[in-house]
């Protein structure tokens, strides 16, 4: 497998996205990715250059030849002020003290209906037919007449 093959995924995992997710946003034919990664096809120009774009961060000599760092310098230090901010600002008032302001809550009224009375059907009886006779076709073009037994 091609070295820079290896250092496409290497972007992947350290972005922590998905290959799918890392096609969609790099703007590579998902299709075209699976090629790369599988080693079937070689990285154009245009792949390299749409992972650049979308990763500025990274260091094009990295990608290309593994020589340099993988990061860029100021990243990092952006990078590490980023993880620094508290992910909840301290609050100096109860957040669950009740507001005069806030009315209270009514659940909804619901109105029921009577309930449904059962609908009977009523069948009637018909008059008992009988057969007269039965004809049969055939692809013949033939023909056979049955009929009933006279009682």
């Amino acid at each position: 497998m091609d070295h820079i093959v290896i250092r496409i995924k290497e972007i992947i995992e350290q972005e922590g996205v998905s290959q799918i997710l890392f096609a969609e946003k790099t703007g590579i034919n998902k299709s075209t990715l699976s090629h790369v990664l599988t080693g079937r096809n070689h990285p154009s120009s245009k792949v390299i250059q749409k992972i650049l774009t979308a990763y500025p961060h990274y260091r094009h000599e990295w990608l290309l030849s593994g020589e340099f760092p993988m990061v860029k310098e100021g990243y990092r230090e952006q990078q590490a002020k980023q993880t620094n901010i508290p992910l909840f600002t301290e609050m100096t008032e109860n957040v669950f003290s009740e507001s005069p302001h806030v009315p209270s809550y009514q659940p909804p009224t619901l109105q029921i209906s009577p309930a449904l009375t059962p609908q009977i059907e009523v069948v009637t009886a018909q008059a008992a037919r009988k057969v007269e006779k039965i004809i049969v076709y055939y692809d013949d073009n033939t023909y056979q007449t049955f009929m009933p037994l006279e009682d």
